[in-house]
């Protein structure tokens, strides 16, 4: 919804429609209902692949951006004895809504963790549910994927009615390596009653187009999360992860040619502002152990030298 205001202030229109997830939206981008798609990572992976649980590969996929890292966060209620993933056999664990992109997720975390769905009581259950249900005790666990911190699971621990369960690190590093989640951390302290960070790991929310979308579209689309990233996060709440020099690793998803051009046409990308910044470091650094030869040959200069250097150290900073 942010997005479409930043739109609608730039003058672009951009409908939205609602989904039940990953799944449906892949499904109206290949169908060529939807031009653009959020998706999740592991949902785009299996889509270009034709893993389950899509029948064959859908090859005329492309990336227009990533936004946003999504963590996945396990909930168990306070009452149990229940502190890992394989401790979850036999309990109602919900996996999420249906052909929503936490379902598959919650799976393959699952799969990784040596559990087999048939080993538990599966349940389908909307996020905005969880907290009535642990509450009422109609249900042992519930899986989660979005942005931290998630209003429901607030909710959730803030009355105690549950605590986060440990994802062992091995079932981290496994996924990792898959191609199709990332790394990531809950932050210490990004709920109540949550005293030290948690590893888990991550989707990354992908933009999705089909390559036979306008290049104009895409580009005045990409362009438009790009120029206004910061005012979409200060509303939006979520830190946006824009793409930069290339694709994130092991997704498989060409980059639609119109982004390529847009970074291109866009001036530096963060590699170079980096790049940039390590100079300026290193300038820096010489300055000040030839200050004093720079002193004798910048004699009545000072001002005018220091005046330089604040300048370029603000561009980089506001280039990052």
């Amino acid at each position: 919804n942010q997005i479409v205001a930043v739109a609608a202030q730039h003058g672009l229109t951009v409908e939205v429609v609602s989904t039940k997830g990953s799944l449906e939206n892949v499904e109206m981008l290949n169908s060529g209902k939807a031009n653009f798609a959020l998706v999740q990572s592991d949902i785009a992976r299996r889509a270009v692949r034709g893993h389950k649980p899509f029948q064959e590969p859908i090859t005329h996929l492309a990336l227009v951006t990533p936004l946003f890292t999504e963590a996945v966060q396990i909930l168990v209620r306070s009452d149990l004895y229940i502190f890992t993933t394989p401790e979850l056999r036999g309990k109602l664990v919900s996996l999420g809504p249906i052909g929503s992109g936490t379902e598959v997720t919650a799976r393959a975390l699952l799969d990784a963790s040596g559990v087999s769905v048939d080993e538990i009581q599966a349940k389908n259950l909307s996020v905005d549910t969880i907290e009535e249900e642990l509450n009422s005790e109609t249900v042992d666990a519930v899986f989660v994927s979005s942005v931290l911190p998630t209003p429901s699971v607030q909710r959730s621990m803030e009355d105690q009615a549950a605590r986060l369960v440990l994802i062992d690190h091995r079932v981290i590093e496994r996924l990792a390596k898959s191609g199709s989640y990332v790394e990531t951390m809950i932050p210490k302290h990004t709920y109540p009653n949550q005293p030290d960070e948690m590893p888990t790991v991550g989707v990354i929310a992908l933009v999705l187009t089909r390559d036979d979308v306008a290049s104009v579209d895409v580009s005045n689309l990409f362009r438009l999360l790009q120029d206004n990233s910061r005012e979409i996060e200060q509303k939006a709440g979520v830190r946006m992860d824009l793409l930069g020099t290339s694709a994130p690793v092991g997704l498989s998803i060409p980059t639609h040619s119109a982004t390529g051009h847009s970074l291109r046409q866009g001036g530096w990308d963060r590699g170079s502002v980096l790049a940039g910044a390590v100079l300026a470091c290193l300038l820096l650094g010489f300055i000040f152990i030839k200050r004093r030869r720079i002193r004798h040959s910048f004699a009545g200069h000072e001002r005018l030298l220091l005046g330089g250097l604040a300048l370029a150290s603000t561009w980089l900073i506001s280039a990052g």
